[in-house]
Formats: C-alpha cells, structure tokens, sequence
C-alpha cells in the first residue's frame, strides 16, 4: 500500500497485508480514457533480502582530543594549528537536520497561523530562508529514504507505504547514505529519534549505514513517556536503542531526544570533526493508540482556553514541545560559541493527517489532501534553513525544492563535489538557498508505484496525479462486517464515517480543528523577540530586528517581495509565507481514480481545478515523462509481517531478530 491508499492500521501484525507483487513491474500507459501498465520490464529479484554488508572505513579518520598529551596541544596551538577567527572561517561547518514528525502546513506560526505559536521556530525561519515550495514524500519511510539516499523512493523500492510491526526490510544495503558521504568529508555523525529505515537485521540499523552514535527508536511510532510500541491489539515492546543495544531511557521523547543532542553539542571543542546530528522528533506524530495525544500537562494547559477540542489542544501542547527543543539547541549552539559555524535545516517528514485512522489532527490547510496522498497537503511541508554563512537571509524562497536536495546541498556545503556522486535525484541547490539563485529543480516526483497504480508529477507550474480505477484497494476489517463502500478517491477505497471505524477520505480539504488562537501577528511577532532563539541570535550579533532597528531604514512598500529586499516590516513576512486559496466549494471536481488530474499549481496551489480538458496535449507530454521514468523503478522491498520480529510481552524489547 502506499501514499494514495487509504489509511491502514499500519501497527496489527494481524492486518498485514501480504504483497504478492507482479512477476514484471508495470509501466504506465496513457490512453484518453484511463491510465493502464503494461509488462515491459526485466522480471522483480525475487532473492533474499540481503542481510549483511561490508563497512567502509571513513577516509578521514577522526582526530580523538582525549589521548593527546595537552603540552603538544600547546605546542600545536603555537605553531599557528589554533582555531582563531581566519582559521574558523575556513573550518567544515556543523550541519543539523531536525525533521519533525507528521508537521502540517497550518501547525507553525511562520506560516501566518496563530492557534500554536512556534516563537522558536519563527525566528530561525525569519532570520534564515523559509522554504515555501520544500517536498517531501507522503510518508514516513519514503521520506527518510530520499532524505538519506538523495534518490527518489521509487528507484530504491521503498515507494510503497511504511515498514510496519515486523516486517523483514528496509532501505537497501547496496545504497550509499547521507552519514557515509559526511564521513568520507571528516565529519562526525550522530542520529537521534526515529529511524524507521529497517532494524530486522544489525546491518540496517544506524551505526551500520553511516553514524557514529545513535540514540532512538525504529519503529513508525512509540509512546512518548514509556517509549513502547504498541499495536491496537496491545502487542508489541519497548523500541528503543542506544547504539546497537536495545536500551530504555526515562523521560517524555522530545525531552530525551533533545538532551542528547544537546550532550553531542556539548562534547564538541575546537578540534573535533564537525559535526553531522540528525534529530529526528517522534513530534508531533500520535502516539499508541491507548493513549494517542501525549504532553506535559502544564503545556497542555496552555492552549485549553481558546481551541477547544481536546485532541488538537493536545497536539498544539506537543507542537508547543517541539518549538521549545529547538530553543534548546539554539541556545546551546550559542552557548557553545559554534551557532555561527552551524548550518540548520527544519522539516517535516510529510503533512498532518487530519481526520482519519491514525489521525494527528495535524492542519494542512489550506493546501488539499493529507499524509498518505499525493496532494499538497501530503507533500508541501513547513520547511526553512539558517545558517550565518547565507549571503541573502530573510528571505521567503519560492523555488522548488525536495528532500532528495539535501544530500547534494550537505556535500557541497562541507566541501566534497555533487557531481563526484553519481546518478541522484537530487540536486546542489546551495546557490539558490544562499544567495536566492534560481532553483535547479523545475520538476518533482511526488512518487510512482506499480503496486497500488498510483503516480504524480510536477513540472515547472503544473502538475498530473493518475490513479488506475481498475486497480483500487482497500483496507480489510478483521473481525467486522466488510462495510459498504462510498467513495473512491485517489486510489482509495474508504468506508463510511461512523463510531466503529473513523476512517474517511483524505483528499478533500480540511479546515483547522478548534478555535484560532486569541493573538494577532502583532503578539506572534512580541513572542518570537522574546523567544530563546531570538535571544541567542540577538547575542551572536545574528538577530534581523537588532540589525533593522540600528540601520534606521523606513519600513519597506508592502507591495514589494521580501525577497528583494534586506530588511521587512516586523510581521509582513508572516503574510508572504501564507498560502491564500478560494473557496473549495467552488472547485471543478477531480478524483484521480476517475479521471487524469491535472492542477496549474501557480495559480492553484490548492488544486481546485482541474484543467485536463484544457490542456490535454501537456497531460499526454507529463504521463510519457512518467512512462520513461516507470522504468528504472526497482522492485518493491515489502515483505511480510514475521510474528519473529515482535516481543512475546510488552515488557520485552524489540531487536533485530534475523
């Protein structure tokens, strides 16, 4: 299953699915009428899953401090090897990369919305680059994959669904990841929170694919105080590791995460690596079923007198959490005296899920669609970077960007050659992110996967979901009655809206749950002056108002792009970085399980109207684009559930087991 099914209960060993994949991969075929795969493909590996691999030694070998007797420290520093200011300027810098969890669109302030204030998150956004066109894929896995490989998840075969409760796979071990390429520069790397790239083997977990340390968990999801996962049916076990040992640690997830990041930050001095940390927040992703929306109690409380529904209060409390580990890290860069030698990138894996099963109640809106979906709402996440070495901060970024992007960006930014890498999907966009050079991406693809006949392109301003209409799934209900069907939409067949089964569609749009928050961009604005980030930059002599107030410049036209100018009116940034759609009520209907769709994302960011009627000619030129591209697809890695994989009791703790 993947992006465009409807939501499955991706934590019941019981409701797997076993995927009998096809003896070909099929490509696509455009007819004016449906879409259709032929086999015009080499037959899928059917070999085993390959357990084991050979580690690569790092061609920069780290310098350790700690044997070093300290007088030829002295004497190293004397002979001019001291990190003083020049020398600083031209050290590798520290890259850190915080991925939030199911985030969407409508859940940070940076994007104009005031029902949670991210203040924290506001102003690193506001003092580096907002990335308002930054993709990702629609799910968990997927994302991370591309994150790691810079390959879009359908040339890796992790183009279908998430590895659930269990199941024996994970991101392929001929693949060279992300940590090793930073290795091989000198770096340092460190992998903090969720994985979910594969543990049913030693070879798949972190310290085997490139990190130095790791501290997390590796399933899709845990509890954020006992750090179990759990299924519906209560099976399941702790998941948590130190390194390659099952090992708990006390304490709510963004708080443990969080300190240990911030332990990395501490251990660094000046003649360590730098340093590569991945931190990858359980937040705001929902926790076990039993108890889904899990927060300090005192943040809860914060946000109990204006939202007004129990559930989304809860999540702002988590959002509210996640705002405040990366006030902690800011500081702690600051206090460290390595914020300005330290490059920031923040992102959500996908969009919030809204309704649904395994819903966060996270708000994409106004964008259409939600987490698992090839919609905007799934794929346009709230993403932004800061780094003091940006040539044009404050800036809102409207080129497109994709998590693939990364990898080539880390390589260029630590001083190794993109074009050394082979074959990527990604591109080096540090021009475009430093100086606001034009974007070298023109297209994405959001995925292609044969399994469930789904895929969708963008190109340049337009964009084409199809979704074959002989080829619909479903999700089965054990131990109930099948329900009737309703609608099929993108793929998906969904049931009927009802106290035993809360499932609905996920790609129409939805509106913010609860009551928006009582302040206005004005006290947005007084709340990130007061932040803890603000605060630190204001100290690292890196905070835009300090500088805007001591130039003495007028306040800017409203009409004029913040992109073209240096300085804003204190809360104008807000309004640019704010999606405006009309009214979906008034959208020309289009469900890609019925029909090609195709979107003018210029001047429909919220696809609300379909102009494949219109435009027929550039619908046949994207769909032989994705037809080309169907063929270097590599076979699905799902595998089964094996009931192996899963602690006998919930006191027990999940391991590799193969």
């Amino acid at each position: 299953m993947s992006s465009s099914q409807a939501a499955i209960s991706g934590d019941s060993v019981d409701s797997v699915r076993t995927l009998a994949a096809p003896k070909r991969p099929h490509r696509l075929v455009f007819k004016p009428d449906r879409i259709t795969f032929s086999d015009e493909l080499p037959p899928i590996d059917s070999s085993p899953v390959k357990t084991s691999v050979e580690s690569s030694p790092s061609d920069v070998p780290e310098f350790n401090v700690n044997g070093v007797d300290n007088d030829i420290l002295e004497k190293l520093k004397t002979h001019g090897l001291n990190y003083d200011k020049e020398s600083r300027s031209k050290k590798k810098k520290n890259i850190i990369v915080i991925l939030a969890d199911d985030l969407g669109w409508d859940d940070v302030s940076f994007h104009g919305s005031s029902q949670i204030p991210t203040p924290n998150l506001d102003a690193l956004a506001s003092s580096g680059v907002i990335l308002n066109q930054h993709y990702a894929q629609p799910m968990c896995t997927p994302s991370r994959s591309a994150l790691m490989t810079g390959l879009y998840p359908y040339r890796t075969g992790m183009q279908n669904y998430v590895i659930r409760t269990g199941e024996p796979w994970g991101l392929p071990l001929d693949l060279e990841l992300l940590p090793q390429y930073l290795k091989k520069l000198g770096y340092s790397t460190h992998a903090v929170g969720k994985w979910h790239l594969g543990m049913f083997n030693d070879a798949y977990l972190p310290l085997q694919r490139g990190f130095d340390t790791f501290l997390g968990y590796t399933n899709g999801f845990i509890d954020y105080y006992n750090h179990k996962h759990l299924t519906k049916k209560g099976v399941g076990g702790i998941d948590f590791f130190d390194g390659n040992t099952p090992r708990n640690v006390p304490g709510y997830a963004t708080d443990v995460f969080t300190n240990r990041s911030l332990e990395i930050i501490a251990n660094q001095t000046e003649y360590s690596p730098p340093m590569f940390l991945y931190l990858a927040h359980l937040a705001p992703h929902r926790a076990t079923e039993h108890e889904p929306f899990q927060a300090p109690e005192a943040t809860v409380k914060e946000f109990e007198d204006y939202i007004h529904v129990r559930n989304r209060t809860k999540y702002a409390a988590m959002v509210a959490e996640l705002d405040r580990s990366v006030g902690r890290i800011v500081r702690a860069l600051q206090d460290k005296g390595i914020l300005k030698d330290t490059l920031i990138v923040f992102s959500s894996d996908n969009g919030g899920q809204n309704i649904g099963t395994l819903s966060n109640v996270g708000s994409n809106w106004p964008l259409r669609g939600a987490k698992q979906t090839l919609f905007e709402g799934g794929t346009r996440v709230a993403a932004f970077t800061w780094s003091a070495d940006l040539i044009k901060p404050r800036r809102i970024e409207h080129g497109l960007m994709h998590l693939v992007d990364w990898l080539p960006t880390f390589v260029r930014y630590a001083g190794g050659d993109p074009a050394s890498l082979g074959k990527l999907d990604g591109v080096d966009q540090w021009e475009m992110i430093s100086k606001g050079a034009p974007s070298n991406r023109q297209e994405v693809i959001y995925n292609i996967n044969y399994v469930d006949q789904s895929a969708a392109i963008r190109d340049n301003r337009f964009k084409l979901i199809v979704a074959n209409k002989g080829f619909r799934t479903c999700r089965k209900r054990r131990q109930r009655p099948q329900p009737k069907r309703t609608q099929q939409l993108n793929g998906m067949v969904d049931y009927p809206q009802g106290p035993a089964n809360g499932s609905a569609v996920l790609n129409g749009w939805f509106p913010t749950l609860g009551y928006g928050g009582p302040m206005g961009l004005i006290t947005l604005e007084k709340m990130m002056e007061e932040s803890v980030v603000a605060k630190a930059l204001h100290e690292a002599d890196l905070w835009w108002k300090k500088k805007e107030q001591s130039s003495g410049a007028p306040l800017s036209d409203r009409n004029e792009s913040l992109s073209q100018r240096w300085y804003s009116p204190s809360w104008s940034w807000r309004e640019e970085s704010r999606l405006l759609c009309g009214s979906p009520e008034a959208h020309t209907s289009c469900e890609p399980s019925h029909t090609v769709c195709l979107f003018d994302l210029q001047s429909d960011p919220c696809e609300m109207n379909n102009i494949f009627e219109q435009h027929i000619d550039i619908a046949v030129e994207m769909v032989d684009r994705i037809q080309k591209l169907s063929l270097s697809q590599r076979p699905v890695n799902n595998r089964p559930a094996d009931p192996a994989g899963i602690p006998k009791n919930p006191s027990m703790f999940f391991r590799p087991w193969k």
